[in-house]
């Protein structure tokens, strides 16, 4: 693992390019702006929301963790792979989603089944169809599967297919950063090159399970996917308040490709006002 992994940037089209050069299909990756009202605007736009991804200074991440989570044995079935290795914490974050694809579809499908609602069920396996790891995570996934999370982290750290496609997005400043280290040192005041980490948040199994640099961690409990979805972001919400008036952090969400589920209903669609809607939300997809 001599091999250096460089910082990312926190940006909807690195995360985005950064899944489909691993061969990850059907996932897309979009900015979370309103905490409060994501779930259900996600839900109207027929979206399905996979994870989270939560980018904040290192150190006021480990003032946030410090209290809150509720103490819970991990979840065997998660796929979790302990970071090992510096600055890879974006290609882990992505993985404690993507790799965990199965349980969340599982858990997504199980909740429409809950509701009741046969068409509710047939439109989330449609939103889902085209949601893949893809082959080179699933060969990567079945290798590693039976390792304990601090073994799966230093087959992360070692493999060659994901650092060479998480240093593909390597920016200026990293560069600059890492060949001047007096430099370095004068920039070190600078929000712009603190020391920052993502973590990923999913809900499975109704449970809310964070990803964390040790171990998965429960941080809420709840009877049904939906109320364990609210509480998830209401507890999201707690932590960026604790975060005073710092503006330095981000919160993405991984979610499904809205364009192929799209052009299947146009394709179906009879109506002409159903096909120009159709069409006008494609175009601002695309656009």
């Amino acid at each position: 693992m001599a091999d250096e992994w460089c910082t990312l940037e926190s940006d909807c089209g690195v995360f985005r390019a950064l899944l489909q050069q691993n061969q990850v299909s059907g996932v897309d990756v979009v900015d979370v702006y309103d905490i409060s009202g994501f779930a259900q605007e996600s839900r109207q736009r027929g979206r399905l929301v996979l994870g989270y991804v939560l980018l904040l200074d290192k150190s006021k991440y480990q003032q946030t963790m410090s209290g809150g989570p509720v103490a819970a044995e991990p979840n065997r079935s998660i796929w979790f792979a302990r970071q090992a290795v510096q600055n890879s914490c974006a290609t882990h974050a992505l993985l404690s989603i993507v790799m965990n694809l199965d349980l969340i579809k599982a858990t997504l499908l199980d909740a429409a089944k809950r509701a009741l609602a046969p068409p509710a069920v047939a439109e989330v396996e449609a939103e889902l169809a085209d949601v893949s790891l893809g082959p080179q995570l699933t060969e990567f996934r079945s290798f590693t599967e039976a390792f304990d999370p601090a073994t799966k982290g230093v087959a992360v750290g070692n493999s060659d297919s994901l650092r060479k496609a998480h240093n593909s997005f390597a920016n200026e400043l990293h560069l600059l950063l890492s060949s001047d280290k007096d430099r370095k040192r004068k920039h070190v005041d600078d929000p712009r090159t603190r020391v920052y980490h993502f973590v990923t948040y999913i809900c499975v199994q109704n449970l809310t399970d964070g990803a964390c640099n040790s171990e998965p961690r429960c941080v809420v409990r709840a009877a049904t996917y939906e109320q364990a979805h609210e509480q998830l972001l209401q507890f999201l919400e707690q932590k960026l308040r604790a975060m005073g008036d710092d503006l330095y952090f981000s919160l993405m969400a991984l979610v499904n490709d809205e364009l192929p589920v799209l052009q299947r209903k146009l394709a179906a669609a009879t109506d002409e006002m159903e096909k120009v809607a159709l069409q006008e939300a494609m175009g601002e997809i695309v656009q």
